[in-house]
């Protein structure tokens, strides 16, 4: 990520570029609250909240088993923080932070320049995202005693927050109807979402909702869908840390065997062969 002056970046343009990245190196949780230590009072917020270190190295204090314990963030590392957690800046060296307070009404898109000691806030609607964003933030947490799955779920978090930025800013006519609802497909995939529930979000026909993907990709809305998830899933399924189940939950599949069966469909092998086919590959290369 390059390290520029926030004076020629917005928040909006650190989310577009934290969301294009790969992964996270790293992702902590913080979840720890305190009321107050010694004669500090500690003070947290009633939401969640995700921040990444965008340039320098930044430091903050948090609660760990109850006493007061210092972490550090370098380039490409985050932390989720749940509402009641503490945790506060102390360095004074240059960094740059972006980060996402879940708000009721509104989420927070700021950055933090302690070298010019200037803040910069956009304000951008959740609207119908903030309930997937609240249920992302509560997965991340249910799955935090693994690093992999935090990371796929901040890169999730990240993303989700990149489409409701790029969304205000779409192309007129079918096509961009078509760019709209892929959009929204990508940001919502793992959360259920069928044809019915998509058509009645954007306020589209379902069967012109259908005709549209076979226009564009020469398949069914259903079918699309189904892709999205499996080319998702195939991506996961490199990282060994992580269990088929695991993989098929991470992307949206409610059933075991339903992943296991589409996967094979699609690229001619179940998950667990396609992993070990994985390994079979890297062991030949020289």
């Amino acid at each position: 990520m390059a390290n520029r002056s926030i004076k020629e970046c917005n928040g909006s343009k650190i989310v577009h570029e934290i969301a294009s990245a790969q992964y996270f190196s790293r992702v902590l949780m913080l979840s720890e609250a305190s009321k107050s230590y010694g004669d500090q009072i500690l003070f947290s917020y009633p939401f969640y909240r995700i921040v990444i270190c965008y340039s320098g190295n930044a430091e903050f204090t948090v609660m760990k088993e109850g006493q007061p314990a210092i972490i550090g963030l370098s380039p490409g590392e985050a932390m989720i923080i749940v509402p009641g957690a503490w945790v506060r800046s102390i360095n004074q060296k240059p960094y740059e932070t972006c980060g996402v307070l879940l708000r009721e009404q509104s989420m927070d898109l700021f950055t933090n320049d302690h070298l010019c000691r200037h803040r910069h806030r956009s304000m951008t609607p959740i609207r119908y995202a903030k309930e997937e964003l609240h249920i992302l933030f509560k997965q991340a947490v249910e799955f935090s005693g693994s690093e992999k799955l935090l990371q796929q779920y901040a890169r999730l978090i990240w993303t989700h927050i990149d489409e409701i930025i790029k969304k205000h800013n779409l192309p007129s006519g079918s096509h961009g109807t078509f760019i709209r609802v892929k959009s929204y497909v990508g940001k919502h995939f793992q959360f259920g979402i069928n044809r019915k529930i998509v058509a009645g979000e954007l306020g589209l026909n379902q069967d012109y909702l259908n005709a549209l993907f076979h226009q564009f990709t020469g398949l069914s809305f259903t079918e699309y869908i189904v892709k999205v998830k499996l080319e998702k899933a195939k991506d996961i399924l490199r990282d060994k840390s992580l269990s088929i189940a695991q993989v098929s939950k991470v992307c949206g599949f409610n059933s075991n065997t339903y992943f296991g069966r589409q996967f094979k469909k699609y690229y001619g092998m179940t998950p667990l062969v396609y992993r070990k086919s994985l390994s079979l590959f890297s062991k030949k290369l020289p």
